[in-house]
């Protein structure tokens, strides 16, 4: 189902290389607009604080993590740091990975949802869900705000 920017696949997003996704985000069909309320009966856009505590700032014990082996969390990889929220915040909108109001044209959403292996994030690890993913879209789409 195909959201208000376009979008392809089941209500996912279109990523890198025309990927589709499948979770699309709390607003209307995948790589659709969503605002501080989604349109499917009102569902809150995610806060920065969720995207943080469930997928940035993850141990890195856990299956799908961006912390650990050096990458983000401790360490920076491509000026990326998420070793606090204050950090994860400041270096992904200060380096544009993150457009404010646009996952589709967001490079931290694009390489999330890549189906190029090699280049997909969190890097040797599986795929964040589609649950995951929708709700990084969804803080993105809404103002990607400090929240």
């Amino acid at each position: 189902m195909a959201g208000t920017n376009g979008g392809a696949g089941t209500g996912g997003m279109a990523g890198i290389k025309g990927a589709a996704g499948t979770g699309g985000n709390r607003g209307e069909g995948g790589g659709g607009t969503a605002g501080v309320v989604g349109t499917d009966g009102g569902s809150p856009a995610a806060t920065f604080t969720e995207v943080y505590s469930m997928v940035l700032g993850t141990p890195a014990t856990a299956t799908s993590s961006c912390a650990g082996m050096g990458c983000h969390n401790p360490g920076s990889q491509f000026g990326l740091t998420f070793d606090t929220k204050a950090d994860a915040y400041r270096t992904l909108i200060g380096t544009k990975f993150v457009v404010p109001g646009s996952a589709a044209t967001s490079t931290l959403s694009l390489l999330l949802t890549t189906t190029v292996t090699a280049s997909r994030m969190p890097l040797g690890r599986p795929m964040l869900s589609a649950k995951l993913i929708a709700l990084v879209n969804s803080w993105i789409n809404a103002g990607a705000l400090d929240n």
